[in-house]
Formats: structure tokens, sequence, C-alpha cells
């Protein structure tokens, strides 16, 4: 273990404590994220099934067998297993680990509404202030200042959460508490471990699997659905590998 950083924390408390690994990018199988699915011989009805969810999720709760599908390959890369896709049984399990996770994401998202919030309110003063009037002119300045503050905060915040959005997953898939996830000190703990390889996984979901969903547009529109899937399950991937490298267990973070 010598070969690895530790934060502040685990400095002060010295040999024997409890060790808070950072996690080394360099670790981070970046391909297989992307490839581990063909191992398995019945990816593409996994897959199907997947994509079919997808389409369901207009619906909203079938959004949440997505999410739990996403914990299951999280929790599966985490153990070292990732021979093969999860199976799409035990929905129950799904669906609450979905809905739980969705809450905690609504959670941490507070904020984000809020700013949302305060945008909508200035708009509907300034519709119903009288026009041509001192007041209306400073409400409408109050508006412009309002939403141009509001939206660079909700645009702000939506990105650093997207940003630790890994270690709130990983929390979750190895404590499957909601209480315990709902510790921004830890989740800030794990992302300052090591804020390179959540910076790596940040642009690898954001930017190429967001791309690779977009690609589904050119089979008729149809296939976006299931290269939205398959674009989910290669970030799961990859928050899985997080999850194994930098595991909370509610006690302390370590490495295996």
């Amino acid at each position: 273990m010598d070969d690895w950083t530790y934060c502040q924390t685990c400095l002060a408390v010295g040999p024997g404590g409890e060790e808070h690994a950072l996690v080394r990018s360099e670790e981070l199988q970046i391909s297989r994220a992307f490839t581990f699915l063909i191992d398995d011989p019945r990816w593409w009805l996994k897959v199907l099934i997947g994509g079919l969810f997808v389409v369901a999720s207009v619906l909203v709760v079938p959004y949440f067998f997505i999410l739990g599908y996403q914990l299951a390959v999280i929790r599966a890369v985490a153990a070292g297993d990732d021979c093969v896709m999860p199976e799409w049984n035990n929905l129950g399990r799904k669906f609450k680990d979905g809905a739980s996770i969705f809450l905690i994401m609504i959670v941490y998202a507070i904020p984000m509404l809020l700013a949302l919030a305060l945008v909508v309110v200035l708009g509907i003063l300034v519709g119903r202030a009288p026009t041509h009037t001192i007041a209306h002119g400073f409400l409408l300045a109050l508006a412009v200042i309002g939403f141009i503050i509001g939206w660079l905060a909700v645009v702000v915040y939506s990105l650093v959460l997207r940003f630790a959005s890994p270690a709130i997953y990983g929390i979750f898939t190895n404590t499957g508490s909601i209480r315990q996830t709902l510790q921004p000190g830890v989740v800030i703990g794990l992302v300052r471990a090591d804020i390179k390889a959540y910076f790596l996984v940040f642009l690898i979901s954001v930017f190429v699997t967001s791309t690779v969903a977009f690609l589904g547009l050119f089979a008729l529109c149809i296939g976006v659905f299931f290269t939205t899937f398959y674009s989910s399950v290669v970030t799961a991937h990859l928050i899985g590998q997080l999850t194994r490298l930098n595991a909370y267990t509610g006690a302390g973070i370590g490495a295996e």
C-alpha cells in the first residue's frame, strides 16, 4: 500500500487508521467499459430489454428500473465480476434501488431546484407588473440579473453534481443506505481522493457516451433508445471501477 496516496485525515491518524486511499486514474480500464458486454452471449437480449425500458421511461416510473440496473452493474464491477451483464431479474430490488438513488439525487439537487424556482418567480413578477412604470423597469432589470445568475448557478451546480455522482452512486452501492449516502462530506472526500480519476470519468460520461447515445438517431431514431441504454451501462461500469478502487463501506474508505 506504500504506493498509494492518502487524504489529510488519514495522514493525521497515522499508521493503522482508516485508509482513505486515492484512486489512481491509470488503473481505470476505459476500453473495458465499452467492450465488456460482448463477453455476455445474451448481451443483445439484455440491451433489447434495457432499450424497451428506456422507451417506457417517458412514464417516469420505468426509469427507476434503468437506474436500478445501473446500480446492479456498478455492484458487479465493484466486486470484480464483469464477465456477464446483470440479468433482468429481481425487478423489485432494481425498482427499489432505482427509486432510492433517484430520491438521493433529488435531495442533492435541491439547491439547483431552488435556483430554478427563483428564476420562475422573477418571471411571474415581471409578467404581472404594470407596464411602462418604474416598478416594471426595476423588476425587469432584477429579473434579467436573476435569470443570468440563476441559470449560471443551475449550470454550474448541475455539472458539479454530475462530476460527484460516481461517488454518490458508489456510496449507495456499498452501503445500501440513503442516510449514509446523503453525507456531502464523504462524497467530497471521495472525489478529492483523486480528482483526475473522477474528471476522466466525467469527461467520458458527458461527451463520449452522450455521443454514442446520439448515434442511435441515425438508425431511424429507434436505435437511440438502445444506444442510450448502452451508454448508461458504460457509465455504470466506469463508476463500478471507481467504487472498487475507492470503496466506502460506512466505516472508512480504502482500496483493495
